[in-house]
């Protein structure tokens, strides 16, 4: 995996997770039209959501940093084995 796929990656499971917790809050937030039982289960959710949020913002600078020689040296740690005896 090259970095840069890895960077797009991370960047859109980011915008997911943000989705997630703009729906959670709102679900939260209206419970005459989502319903108590839904808004109860959003605002047990919200915690999860909150560090699902923040494991994707650490994420993120970790793998911005790291230089793409490291990339390229663990896309290749499973190559091609040697079948000779």
């Amino acid at each position: 995996m090259k970095k840069d796929d890895a960077v797009a990656a991370i960047d859109r499971f980011g915008m997911e997770i943000s989705d997630l917790n703009s729906r959670v809050w709102s679900t939260a937030l209206n419970p005459s039209t989502h319903g108590w039982g839904s808004s109860l289960l959003s605002v047990a959710a919200i915690p999860i959501v909150n560090a699902a949020t923040i494991g994707q913002l650490v994420t993120s600078v970790i793998v911005k940093e790291v230089p793409e020689s490291v990339f390229d040296t663990v896309s290749n740690l499973g190559g091609k084995k040697d079948s000779s005896p």
